[in-house]
């Protein structure tokens, strides 16, 4: 653990500015959803909300991709969480009041969506401006970990206040961490990197951005493959929290309820353990190329597997347990070590020019699929039941690996060492930087 120490005070700002926002933001959905729970008694209606909140988050990340290259990253990150703050102030407002509209919170929900959308991939791509290229690896990393504890830390706070203090209080705990954030971006120090595009204000120059930031994508093929190989993994492995688990469990497991925390738990521990010092290792003795590719196989792997250890043991809840711990922490282990290389080589070929309009667009394509992959999933689980969706989500994902990750756009740039990847994208395709 001692490469995590000697990074900077601000990095190490940054990183307790992305805990706390995310995790307030996780928590304050908690919130909002038993608020919606208890007025409404409808659990569609938060499905709704919900949704709603996802696609503005998805879909800001291009619109406004391009801000991370044209302003101060600092000050953006200062007005999202202002944002997400004074939001924040109105719903505990109106809770205050006992004031319930649907649509003040569905739009509330949506502001939300739309300041972490805009944040996400700027707490990305400020990393190679607050430390060392030879550090940059070490700083993904503990970003992928402080990631991996705030996937349970929100639901965790949320729990905690409900159980001990009043819905309003909760809310305001929440806005006080806001508040806290807005604190800890003002004692950042960041040197400012404008980007040659920066000047556009029109509607016309806004859309030129958006434009270019997917035409990168589509141009350099090196990240369009590998956005596409994470798109199909997350096409079918979305759904695997959120719907394949519970009804896995519904259908067979009602009184051990507990398997599907335990699951997700033992998920969390493997993306702790792939944020640690293994990947370093793999990289060296398989290069990144080879260790990117052995984490989508051991994904697919390790999904298969869960599914043939629901069809063995599908009546012994301990063997069960037994094979989902195992086979989570990995799946979990693989997830990281994919992330942590492939943001990492992001970072490294790309121009720091254009490295948030890169960052935000792969993640925009690379997510577009998640709701469509949702409803499939349910589909097949209708059709086929969950053990057999889960076997087919680790079979999917291997196949569309051995068709995409030997690919020579690929393989070329991921073979490369830290030195020889710097900056690479601009020479390798020169065509792409050319904006109109």
């Amino acid at each position: 653990m001692n490469e995590f120490l000697g990074l900077g005070r601000n990095l190490y700002l940054i990183q307790l500015n992305v805990m706390l926002t995310s995790t307030s933001l996780r928590c304050s959905r908690v919130l909002i959803a038993w608020w919606v729970f208890d007025s409404s008694k409808n659990v569609n209606h938060f499905a709704l909300l919900i949704a709603l909140g996802g696609v503005f988050d998805v879909s800001s990340r291009i619109i406004f991709g391009h801000w991370g290259d044209q302003f101060n990253k600092k000050d953006i990150l200062f007005w999202c969480n202002l944002c997400s703050a004074v939001v924040m102030a109105v719903v505990t407002a109106l809770y205050a009041f006992g004031i319930y509209h649907i649509g003040l919170i569905g739009a509330s929900l949506a502001i939300l969506g739309i300041a972490a959308g805009i944040r996400e991939p700027i707490n990305i791509s400020i990393l190679p401006s607050l430390v060392s290229k030879a550090d940059l690896e070490v700083a993904i990393r503990t970003r992928g970990l402080i990631s991996s504890m705030t996937m349970f830390s929100g639901p965790i706070l949320a729990t905690a206040l409900l159980s001990w203090t009043k819905l309003s209080i909760g809310l305001l705990i929440n806005l006080i961490i806001l508040i806290a954030t807005l604190i800890i971006n003002r004692s950042l120090t960041y040197e400012h990197h404008t980007g040659a595009a920066a000047q556009g204000r029109s509607m016309r120059e806004w859309y030129a951005n958006i434009k270019f930031g997917l035409r990168l994508v589509f141009s350099i093929k090196t990240e369009l493959y590998i956005a596409i190989l994470v798109l199909l993994t997350n096409f079918v492995f979305s759904s695997m929290f959120p719907i394949l688990m519970p009804a896995l469990i519904f259908s067979h497991h009602q009184s051990a309820v507990w398997l599907l925390i335990f699951s997700e738990g033992a998920f969390a521990v493997g993306l702790v353990l792939g944020s640690s010092s293994i990947v370093r290792p793999l990289n060296r003795r398989l290069n990144r190329h080879g260790t990117v590719k052995a984490g989508f196989y051991g994904m697919g792997f390790s999904l298969f597997a869960i599914g043939v250890s629901i069809l063995l043991f599908d009546r012994n809840v301990v063997a069960l347990a037994m094979c989902f711990s195992l086979l989570f922490v990995g799946c979990g282990v693989f997830f990281n070590i994919i992330s942590t290389n492939t943001t990492a080589i992001r970072l490294l070929a790309t121009p720091k020019s254009c490295q948030n309009r890169m960052t935000a667009s792969v993640s925009f394509l690379s997510g577009a699929m998640v709701p469509l992959g949702n409803v499939f999933s349910g589909y097949l689980v209708d059709g086929i039941g969950a053990q057999a969706t889960i076997m087919f989500a680790g079979a999917f994902i291997c196949m569309a690996t051995f068709c995409l990750i030997g690919l020579s756009w690929i393989q070329d740039v991921y073979a490369l060492s830290d030195e020889k990847l710097s900056n690479i994208y601009s020479t390798k395709y020169p065509e792409a930087w050319s904006q109109p």
